[in-house]
């Protein structure tokens, strides 16, 4: 049997195609398929085909003015995590920064009394993540101020330029307070003290930083902070003084009731993510205190 183009057997009976009329006939199918799909492709992206419900965890990129596409297939991850459980928020520079709805999450404090690693005690206790807890003395006891369901362990500190600052829990509402703000803290769910509070009302406390002992060092450092919607842990990876630490965290929170505080930082920075092991830094440190995040169901 015969061939001609386009290479499909000559039924009897039939002509031959013209190639050329074909070739045309191939160029005309192939520009209507790509401004379809471009049709197609615009509609997704717009709504009509996503659905963010599905989509567990939402991840910003380094470059948080970016617009491209995501691994989501969506132009604009921030809106989408704004619903979402939790979300990493900002990641660059050695910088990695996880950001909770309050309303979503449920904060404690934890005395590891026997030690464990900070990896083997976030998965006893189920935690989503979980970082390490105020300063402590060689003893292992507490530096300052901690209350633990209701029982004062140890005394508030006063006059203390580091750790001039407590957080606390009380009927599930977390706050962050200076020594000068706190008026009771009889009755709490948890307290610690630690410091320096470096970020207030959305500025970083340079003199503040600077009065702190370590402020001007360079060190890893581990911080907790609270707007009022908003609940943020994070570390640095890298070595880094807290004054910029604080710009980077400022710069990239646009937040004018944003207060961050310093927690136990230098060779006890550890971090745990059970989403994330990329996001977990030296999670076989056995610490005596612990903060921890579970998510609420």
């Amino acid at each position: 049997m015969v061939e001609q183009w386009p290479f499909k057997p000559l039924v009897e009976g039939s002509s031959p195609s013209h190639p050329i009329f074909d070739m045309r006939k191939i160029f005309y199918l192939a520009i209507l398929f790509v401004v379809f799909s471009g049709v197609f492709l615009v509609s997704l992206l717009s709504g009509g085909g996503i659905n963010p419900e599905l989509i567990p965890v939402a991840l910003f990129s380094n470059d948080l003015s970016s617009t491209s596409l995501n691994k989501y297939g969506h132009e604009d991850v921030r809106d989408l995590a704004k619903e979402k459980l939790s979300y990493k928020f900002f990641d660059a520079d050695g910088v990695i920064i996880y950001k909770f709805p309050k309303t979503n999450v449920d904060i404690n404090y934890y005395h590891n009394s026997s030690f464990q690693s900070l990896k083997d005690f976030s998965i006893k206790k189920n935690l989503y993540l979980a970082i390490n807890g105020g300063y402590f003395l060689k003893d292992f006891s507490h530096a300052g101020l901690f209350v633990l369901e209701g029982k004062t362990v140890v005394k508030l500190a006063s006059l203390d330029k580091q750790i001039n600052g407590v957080v606390s829990k009380r009927s599930g509402k977390i706050m962050i307070e200076s020594l000068e703000q706190i008026k009771s803290y009889d009755n709490l769910d948890f307290a610690f003290q630690t410091g320096p509070i470096f970020v207030k009302e959305g500025r970083v406390l340079d003199q503040d930083i600077n009065q702190s002992l370590n402020g001007k060092g360079e060190y890893n450092r581990s911080f907790f902070g609270l707007d009022n919607e908003s609940i943020y842990i994070g570390y640095s990876s890298k070595k880094i003084i807290l004054n910029k630490l604080g710009e980077i965290i400022v710069q990239n929170i646009d937040s004018s009731d944003l207060v961050v505080i310093n927690l136990d930082g230098g060779s006890s920075t550890s971090f745990f993510s059970a989403e994330s092991s990329n996001d977990s830094f030296r999670t076989s440190k056995q610490l005596p205190f612990i903060l921890g995040v579970i998510l609420k169901q």
